[in-house]
């Protein structure tokens, strides 16, 4: 997916298979150790949730709760 489709689909929001080619690099921050992941998004809901698939079959969910920020 182009990176400004990946946008949209962020702003917006979408579901179903919306894959992220980009690869994302996680690192410790002495740089002694790292590794590369990428996955698929199965669900984007702006300000609610961000649901994916890793590729090695993970799935990742997080659930935004806008309430906790306005509380503060």
């Amino acid at each position: 997916m182009e990176a400004a489709a990946l946008d949209d689909c962020l702003n917006r929001g979408c579901s179903g298979n919306v894959v992220n080619t980009d690869l994302t690099r996680m690192e410790a921050k002495d740089g002694s150790m790292g590794f590369d992941f990428a996955g698929t998004y199965d669900v984007v809901k702006p300000h609610e949730e961000i649901s994916y698939t890793m590729e090695d079959g993970s799935k990742v969910s997080i659930y935004l709760n806008i309430f906790a920020f306005i509380a503060r």
